[in-house]
C-alpha cells in the first residue's frame, strides 16, 4: 500500500549492498494510485563518510538518476539522548 520504500544501506559501500532484485520488484509493482513504487536509497552513517566521498556518491547516484538521502542514525541517537537530559534539567 505505501508509495515510497526507503531501502536502508551502508554509505561506506552501498553498491556491495544494494540489491537490484529487489529494486526491479518494487518498481514491477504498482501503488494505491495504480502508479509504479517509488524507492528510496537511505545511505546509513553517512557521519563516517568524508565530504569527499559525499559528494562523489551524490554525483554518481544523481548520474544513475536514482533517488538516495544521506543519513546517520548515529548522529539522530545523540541527538536525542542530548534532548533528554536537556528535558531532564
Amino acid at each position: 500500500r505505501s508509495r515510497r520504500l526507503f531501502i536502508i544501506l551502508d554509505s561506506r559501500n552501498p553498491l556491495m549492498f544494494r540489491n537490484q532484485s529487489l529494486e526491479d520488484y518494487i518498481k514491477k509493482h504498482k501503488n494505491v494510485l495504480d502508479k509504479p513504487k517509488q524507492f528510496i536509497l537511505l545511505l546509513n552513517k553517512a557521519d563516517l563518510l568524508s565530504k569527499r566521498q559525499r559528494a562523489a556518491w551524490a554525483k554518481y547516484f544523481a548520474r544513475t538518476q536514482t533517488r538516495f538521502l544521506f543519513f546517520s542514525a548515529g548522529m539522530v541517537l545523540e541527538e536525542v539522548e542530548a534532548e533528554k537530559q536537556r528535558t531532564k534539567e
